[in-house]
This record gives structure tokens, C-alpha cells and sequence, in this order.
């Protein structure tokens, strides 16, 4: 039987999103050596991987999937309602709303569109969705008794 067919835990799912997310985040700060000595490929694939996992915690967050296999909050913890959560999903915006950050991520990195160059500055995104999303996910953390 493959892999596929086994379901997983969705806290070791959304576990791995928080850390790729947060340990990629970590790496980005202006003036960290390590990050200024990567080749300009690789620093672009960091900030763009940061970016995936940031949305795919939004999806998690937010209960976007309708299938009946995606991992929400409600599968994380039944009836939660974390504290700052309509604050992130106000912060994160609609995929059609210009210039959330939403849309920033499908726009410019996420989906091949012409709004798409060589290069964009996802630090406002990333600055503005960060703490909110280490807000939650500590409430969660702290409510499901996990360190």
C-alpha cells in the first residue's frame, strides 16, 4: 500500500508547514550572513519557499480546501476559533483583492501571470502575515497541550 493511501496526522502536516515556514522565515532578516552568502537562486528559492509554506498555512487557517481530505483548524481542534484569526484572514485578504497579500503571493509567485518579472520584495508580506500567524499557531499549540 503506498504512502498516499495512509492518512496522516494533520497536526504532523500542519507541524511541518509552521516549521518550513518559520525556519525559512528566519533565515531572511536583513544583515543574516548566512542568507547574504547564498547564490541569488538560491536566495530567491528561500523567500519564494517561505512564501508557499505562508500559504499554505493560510489555507489551514482559513479552511480554504472543500475537499474532504484538506486539514483545517476544526480537524487540528474541533470548534476552535483562535483569538486573532479574523485578523489574519482581514490581513491576508481574497485572491482578487489588489495588493493583499493574497493576491501578492498568486500574483507573483504562485501562478505564471503577467504581473509576474524577475524579481519582487515579499517582505511587506511576509512582515505583515509572520506574526499574526505565530499568534495562532501558538494558540493552538497551547490549546491542543503541545509544546
Amino acid at each position: 500500500m503506498s504512502s498516499l493511501a495512509q492518512p496522516n496526522d494533520p497536526w504532523v502536516v500542519f507541524d511541518y508547514e509552521t516549521d518550513m515556514f518559520f525556519g525559512l522565515c528566519g533565515l531572511l532578516p536583513t544583515g543574516n550572513e548566512e542568507y547574504a552568502a547564498l547564490p541569488h537562486r538560491v536566495r530567491n528559492a528561500v523567500v519564494e519557499s517561505a512564501l508557499l509554506h505562508c500559504r499554505q498555512l493560510a489555507e489551514i487557517l482559513l479552511s480554504s480546501g472543500t475537499r474532504a481530505d484538506d486539514i483545517n483548524v476544526n480537524r487540528l481542534i474541533p470548534n476552535c476559533q483562535p483569538a486573532r484569526l479574523h485578523e489574519f484572514e482581514q490581513a491576508y485578504g481574497k485572491q482578487n483583492s489588489v495588493g493583499s497579500p493574497c493576491w501578492t503571493i498568486n500574483k507573483f509567485m504562485a501562478h505564471p501571470t503577467n504581473n509576474r518579472s524577475t524579481s519582487h520584495d515579499y517582505s511587506a508580506v511576509l512582515n505583515q502575515l509572520a506574526p499574526l500567524i505565530a499568534d495562532i499557531v501558538n494558540e493552538l499549540r497551547t490549546l491542543a497541550g503541545k509544546p
